[in-house]
């Protein structure tokens, strides 16, 4: 289905489902972007949230459905950079609905992301290299 940003105007965030909207999005940001960075947006939007959100009406979205989307990612084995840069894109298309006053309030804003593991940093210098190396 292509839907046109205009539509999404027209009609109420009640009516539209999260998919229609990042549909026309994507189509509205079109000439501001370089193809690559439309194109991996896309990507994301098609792997990552329109199976698990995209029926989901626009003005229904919460936190709570934002922050299962992304345990959903963690928990199918997506890595913590795929579910950050998930997070990147629908924030800023959800930012959008806000200024366009489709919603009231940004879903993303508010939810939680999965933490970062701290890497741990192994040294292979010794504290007595380090005394004999001064």
């Amino acid at each position: 289905m292509q839907f046109q940003l205009g539509q999404a105007y027209e009609k109420s965030a009640s009516l539209t489902t999260v998919q229609e909207y990042l549909e026309g999005w994507l189509e509205s940001i079109r000439l501001n972007l370089r193809s690559k960075t439309v194109h991996h947006y896309e990507l994301t939007m098609r792997n990552h949230v329109l199976p698990y959100i995209g029926i989901t009406r626009l003005g229904d979205l919460s936190p709570m459905q934002v922050e299962k989307l992304y345990a959903h990612l963690h928990t199918s084995g997506k890595g913590i950079r795929t579910i950050r840069l998930t997070h990147g894109v629908l924030h800023s298309a959800l930012g959008k609905a806000v200024r366009l006053r489709l919603i009231g309030a940004n879903p993303a804003t508010g939810a939680t992301l999965p933490r970062l593991k701290q890497a741990k940093f192994k040294s292979s210098i010794s504290s007595r290299s380090l005394v004999s190396w001064r």
